[in-house]
């Protein structure tokens, strides 16, 4: 919330305040990563890997190429996606302390012609995919988003997918803030890609 407001001295605090938390535990975060980093290489040495890149792609299927093919793509778009980043920011910025007076009651879901921030989902999809749109709109009709806010529930968000049933579940605490919306357009991203796999074999449908 604080990192969106639109006054750039409540951002900066914000940011500084969350290194100097980080700061404190400095030590511990250095000794997990360097142990992570150092049974990862323990156990590729004695499996016979010589690239920290074998597991990954083999979980994703896919070849070193197609991998490499992939970052030259994204490295001749730099150029062109930086203005867009810049944009974002600025929007971003901008409708920050909209975001934090302006609210959005989940309770308004069950009626669909009522509920702005579904319309809005429904919207942005449909301009993107008619069946994103239409999965949208099946998720939330048939309640396979979990997003009630009660005492002792903690914040975050997640998305779960039941691949032999063909169905997903999105869980999130919903506090009508700007920012729930965004996390939930993103949880219902990762939803519509389980959905796309659904038909796909079991092991095809795992996402790595």
């Amino acid at each position: 919330m604080y990192m969106s407001n639109s006054r750039r001295e409540v951002r900066r605090e914000a940011f500084e305040r969350l290194e100097a938390a980080w700061e404190t535990q400095a030590s511990l975060a250095a000794m997990a990563l360097n142990f992570q980093a150092g049974f990862r290489l323990s156990l590729y040495r004695n499996r016979g890997w010589d690239s920290v890149l074998k597991e990954p792609l083999a979980r994703g299927r896919m070849q070193a190429a197609t991998l490499e093919a992939m970052w030259s793509a994204v490295e001749a778009a730099v150029p062109g996606l930086l203005p867009y980043v810049a944009a974002k920011k600025r929007l971003l910025a901008s409708i920050g302390s909209a975001g934090t007076t302006r609210r959005h009651p989940w309770a308004r879901a069950t009626a669909r012609s009522r509920f702005r921030s579904r319309r809005l989902h429904q919207s942005s999809a449909g301009r993107f995919s008619a069946d994103m749109a239409a999965f949208t709109e099946q998720a939330l009709a048939q309640r396979w988003v979990e997003a009630e806010n009660r005492p002792a529930k903690g914040a975050g968000a997640f998305c779960t997918g039941f691949p032999t049933h063909g169905e997903t579940r999105i869980f999130m605490t919903w506090g009508g803030e700007y920012d729930h919306l965004m996390t939930l357009a993103h949880e219902l991203g990762h939803a519509y890609h389980s959905w796309v796999l659904r038909e796909a074999p079991y092991w095809c449908s795992v996402i790595p």
